[in-house]
């Protein structure tokens, strides 16, 4: 786009959101910086612990009539005032890398709850593809025995059968609907101001999909393809 001064504008592209397995590295990499910094930190807070020592000593000979005063007297106070201002800035660091980490964990949650939400809406589009088929199938029985298919007609088929398991279309909407409250429950987490909630709920293992769903994704559905209509019964 340009304007009347000649400015050209660009819309600038925004990345796609990281899958799970790109937030787990990016969380690894800013706790391995975080405990860089929190060994950095420990090290300068031992050497300032020890120049305030040396220095403390030195005072305390300075102090005594019977000592001379150490040349280097005001060079450990230096040392000291240096090495504070450097344990100062390893603090600030420090607690700039723990933000970047719980900014991390919550970028983890975020895409395990996107991940699990795909999942829900995948487990619909294969359902509403089989629901097709099998309303196209009982139209198909309706038309062959001349009837309104039903399981009590069902059982003057075959003899009076134990009742029959849940469809497995309405197992999958099911196991849908529970994946989008596990989704919601991951967000909420995300959400969190406490550290250690958030340490909590990433350090629980990603929902692992289960035999519902190897199935569901096994089938050869396409849920943006048309169920063909059955064809006639002689």
């Amino acid at each position: 786009m340009t304007t009347a001064t000649g400015t050209r504008w660009a819309l600038k592209q925004v990345p796609p959101p990281p899958t799970p397995e790109e937030a787990a590295e990016a969380l690894a990499s800013a706790e391995a910086a975080l405990d860089r910094w929190i060994a950095d930190s420990d090290e300068r807070n031992r050497a300032a612990e020890a120049a305030a020592a040396e220095l403390a000593e030195a005072e305390a000979v300075a102090g005594d009539a019977a000592y001379e005063t150490p040349d280097d007297l005001d060079q450990l106070g230096e040392d000291l005032i240096r090495r504070r201002a450097q344990v100062e800035i390893s603090h600030r660091a420090v607690t700039a890398a723990r933000a970047r980490v719980d900014a991390a964990r919550r970028e983890v949650l975020t895409a395990r709850a996107v991940d699990v939400r795909t999942r829900a809406n995948r487990l619909r589009a294969v359902a509403a593809a089989r629901q097709a088929r099998t309303d196209q199938l009982i139209a198909e029985v309706d038309a062959f025995e001349q009837t309104r298919f039903t399981v009590a007609s069902y059982g003057l088929l075959v003899g009076s059968p134990p009742p029959p398991p849940m469809p497995l279309t309405s197992r999958m909407l099911r196991r849908a609907e529970w994946l989008d409250g596990q989704a919601d429950e991951l967000v909420r987490s995300a959400e969190a101001a406490d550290p250690e909630r958030l340490a909590a709920a990433v350090a629980r293992p990603p929902l692992q999909a289960d035999s519902l769903e190897d199935q569901a994704f096994g089938f050869d559905f396409d849920a943006a393809r048309p169920v063909e209509p059955a064809a006639s019964v002689a």
